[in-house]
């Protein structure tokens, strides 16, 4: 057939018709002449010199004038010529310009011909009021032309980029849409370079039937670019070629899956085109006006997706940080699918429609628990990081979400979804002897799985990799994990690298899964081994390494923190079944269109239960999962070997819709299509906009000013004993949104009692960075500094500086005048859902016994991860 005939071609080449003699040394002439006037001194190209510095000279901008329309093309060449390091190759001149040489003709010995970005565009200047240039050789009406119609002339079509898009896109690249299906167009941007990679040849431009393996980008308004000179390059006009995905019988496919999400594209067969329900929602909790900037204008659904389209929380998208979004006093979100789902998530998990970027992916734990898997958690659940009252749904009976994550591609999901367990060993040795930070698997433990790095040099550490050298089928860069020998007959047991992109590093070991509650501790039969980096490690021998280590097994654990509580088969206290229930939301700046939002459904329906992981698919190969994506596609399931799921399926929406006479394509479906609803603990039926009227105040409980200050030397008595307690920090490295034991002592020369000193505390514990002191409100304090390792998340410890203060000298009104009395009295606060994170009148108590909102840990966890 005509067509498959068409795609056996490789690539074609665009060629333009035989280019016009180029201009002569005489007619350029003239603007050469202004060059070297004005102390440009490089000699021209069609002299057969070359430039330096990387940069294009006066005399080359005379020469693209010859050929150019107008200045603002001949300075887009200029632009785009200085970005390609030591050659240029301009669409319609013959031969390299070379911008790596030495010092040409007529520049003084040892100096530079090329000093600024902007000598080219000088000679393009140079060249307007002087005669024979800007010919618009592409113009067919021209006598003097033959150069055909310019490429990218043929588009006319806009792009579906916003301004707000284009003008913070950075660096980054960027299809739009971010997913489409196969007969549709699309355009693409990106801050850096004016070429598209297109090796794989899937993409088409300008109704051509063939890849080109380089698309070229434009800045100067050709090919849909919104902005000519703005350094964003753009190709609109692109389209998958006709009949790829037929070709290779397959549904779905990707450009640059994997990855950080950068220059993705998701690709669906046209006959996928309205198989899969989206629903639009009613804001069931809107504020009656938008003053603050939180809005989120639409929300949608699919049977495994949510939707938010929140412009006003995302005013320099796609130059957006994470936490302005996930954070639970910033997730107005979470809060909108609460409304229609109720409480039937144990975590929200969102993603951009494109990535970010400053959010790279990472956790946030909310609350834990689950005891006896790490850190004290005698008694759950124990709260993290609250929700602050006008964003929960206070008839909830169930505190359910354990944390936010940030996941835009699949291995980070898969790692940040994991730290849900806020994991950690305090009393094992071993473990922490390894290195670990609290959060992560120390990469010398024989315990794997997403949480564990590879094992860093043990010199230069972190980043460097100790790359894997045993079996060179494995991705290039790859690291090592350790694994144990059998014991000699001596007890004593060697190592053995093996690599760090292996099915077996991908998976969690059966210690992981026990701390899931995905198998109960008789199955953890493994002993677990941990070298200690102390100068020991003899790896000259990568299958016979030597070191000092030491060993653990399940008893130990058990022995030192007790067993899990809820036992298996139990996974959270609540659960039903193994699984985990996951509110997958997707942020976009615009409506998303149904390719976008059909992608993700199917992307969260695969990520449910596809265990086809192939770490290194294999180069050809086409479907979900294979040489489109970087690393292959790994799951949740594929992690635990098949015992548990992420599962996304929203109650109330189908996964397909019905078809009148039978018969239509499906897209994938996951199992949980087939399957009942889940119940859902509770429904959220008190709404934002009944709390208060917009923009009115919340009314902070603090205390009246004082004049007063706590006299140095005195406050230091107190503090002494915050040190010897173990409370190291100060004032002034106050970090997690948490006041320190120093500020209990400072608090506690001026209260009456140290139940006052303890409210004010309190106060202080409401999830902001910077809090007005209570005592002297002309002073705020910073509470989100850099800790320097001194643990200022405990929540303990401004209390446990009340209590130092009782018993010394000069604290609670022995040095004050009982007429400085602090009384308590309202102060105004900014409405919630600003940038900074705001309570409501009723989370905060002065009583003693109030239980303050609760802070973060700051642990790797909370950062971004890679």
């Amino acid at each position: 057939p005509i067509m498959n005939r068409i795609l056996t071609l490789t690539f074609i080449v665009i060629c333009n018709s035989q280019k016009p003699p180029p201009p002569t040394l005489s007619l350029l002439q003239d603007c050469l002449s202004k060059c070297y006037k004005n102390q440009y001194c490089c000699r021209s190209h069609l002299e057969g010199y070359s430039t330096c510095n990387q940069l294009l000279s006066c005399a080359n901008g005379c020469e693209f004038a010859y050929y150019a329309k107008n200045f603002h093309e001949c300075k887009y060449h200029c632009s785009d010529g200085n970005s390609h390091g030591c050659e240029y190759n301009h669409p319609d001149i013959s031969g390299s310009f070379g911008m790596c040489g030495t010092c040409s003709s007529g520049c003084s010995t040892g100096t530079a011909c090329v000093y600024t970005l902007n000598e080219c565009q000088n000679g393009c200047s140079y060249a307007i009021n002087a005669t024979g240039f800007y010919n618009n050789l592409h113009d067919p009406s021209n006598p003097n032309g033959g150069l055909g119609p310019r490429d990218g002339m043929n588009c006319s079509i806009p792009t579906s980029f916003n301004v707000t898009h284009i003008k913070n896109i950075g660096i980054l690249g960027h299809f739009s849409p971010a997913a489409v299906f196969d007969d549709e167009q699309f355009a693409y941007a990106s801050g850096k370079g004016n070429y598209l990679d297109n090796r794989r040849g899937l993409i088409c431009v300008d109704d051509e039937l063939a890849p080109r393996s380089q698309i070229q980008l434009f800045d100067d308004g050709r090919g849909g670019d919104l902005y000519a000179m703005d350094f964003v390059y753009t190709r609109g006009c692109l389209r998958i070629c006709p009949g790829l995905l037929d070709l290779h019988g397959v549904k779905e496919e990707c450009i640059n899956c994997g990855g950080d999400g950068s220059k993705m594209l998701g690709i669906l067969h046209h006959s996928l085109r309205g198989t899969i329900p989206i629903k639009k929602l009613v804001d069931l909790s809107p504020y009656s006006s938008a003053a603050d900037g939180s809005k989120c204008s639409e929300l949608f659904a699919t049977s495994h997706g949510l939707f938010a389209v929140c412009p006003q929380m995302m005013n320099t998208y796609p130059n957006i940080n994470a936490w302005q979004i996930q954070a639970p006093q910033q997730c107005l979100p979470c809060r909108k699918y609460w409304d229609h789902f109720g409480n039937a998530f144990d975590i929200f998990s969102l993603r951009g429609m494109h990535n970010f970027a400053a959010a790279g992916d990472n956790y946030i734990r909310v609350m834990d628990s689950i005891q006896g898997i790490g850190f004290d958690n005698s008694r759950v659940p124990i709260s993290q990081w609250a929700f602050p009252n006008d964003l929960l749904c206070p008839n909830f009976k169930t505190k359910r979400i354990q944390g936010i994550d940030w996941g835009q591609y699949e291995r980070g999901y898969v790692h940040e979804i994991t730290h849900w367990l806020g994991l950690n060993l305090p009393n094992i040795y071993p473990y922490q002897h390894a290195g670990t930070d609290g959060a992560h698997l120390p990469s010398l433990c024989t315990i794997h799985g997403p949480l564990q790095g590879p094992v860093w040099d043990y010199k230069l550490g972190y980043p460097n990799i100790i790359p894997y050298t045993g079996n060179m089928t494995h991705g290039d860069g790859a690291g090592c994990i350790v694994e144990p020998n059998p014991p000699d007959a001596n007890g004593k047991v060697t190592f053995r690298y093996e690599p760090s992109d292996s099915l077996k590093a991908s998976r969690h070991s059966q210690l992981m899964l026990y701390f899931f509650g995905l198998i109960p501790a008789e199955q953890v039969t493994d002993t677990y081994y941990c070298l200690y980096n102390d100068g020991s490690i003899d790896d000259s021998d990568i299958k016979h390494i030597k070191a000092n280590y030491g060993s653990f097994t399940i008893n130990d654990i058990i022995a030192k923190q007790g067993k899990r509580v809820p036992a298996y088969p139990k996974v959270m206290p609540w659960s039903i079944d193994s699984n985990i229930r996951v509110g997958s939301i997707t942020m976009a700046y615009q409506t998303p269109t149904e390719a976008e939002m059909a992608w993700w459904t199917i992307w969260n329906r695969h990520f449910e239960d596809d265990t086809n992981f192939l770490p290194h698919p294999p180069e050809g190969s086409w479907g979900w999962g294979q040489s489109g994506w970087n690393g292959g596609f790994v799951n949740f399931k594929f992690t635990t070997s098949g015992k548990s799921i992420v599962r996304t399926k929203l109650a109330g929406i189908p996964c397909r819709k019905a078809v009148i006479g039978g018969g239509s394509t499906v897209s994938y479906e996951s199992a949980s299509c087939a399957g009942p609803d889940d119940p859902i603990l509770d429904n959220c039926t008190f709404g934002i906009s009944t709390m208060r009227p917009s923009g009115a105040p919340i009314m902070l409980p603090t205390f009246s000013p004082t004049v007063r200050q706590v006299p140095p030397s005195t406050l230091q008595k107190c503090v002494v004993k915050c040190n010897s307690a173990g409370y190291a920090c100060t004032s002034a490295n106050a970090g997690c949104m948490n006041p320190t034991c120093s500020n209990g002592c400072e608090f506690g020369w001026y209260a009456a009692s140290v139940s006052e000193c303890k409210s004010a505390c309190a106060a202080m514990q409401i999830n902001q960075c910077e809090v007005k002191h209570p005592y002297v409100p002309q002073v705020t304090l910073q509470l989100c500094n850099d800790c320097h390792g001194c643990n200022c998340c405990d929540m303990k410890q401004c209390n446990v500086g009340c209590d130092k203060a009782y018993n010394t000298t000069g604290f609670y009104q022995q040095e004050y005048s009982s007429t400085l009395l602090p009384s308590v009295t309202p102060t105004y606060f900014p409405s919630p859902r600003s940038i900074k994170p705001s309570i409501s009148p009723t989370s905060l108590s002065l009583k003693s016994s109030a239980t303050p909102s609760a802070k973060p840990s700051v642990r790797p966890s909370l950062a971004s991860v890679s």
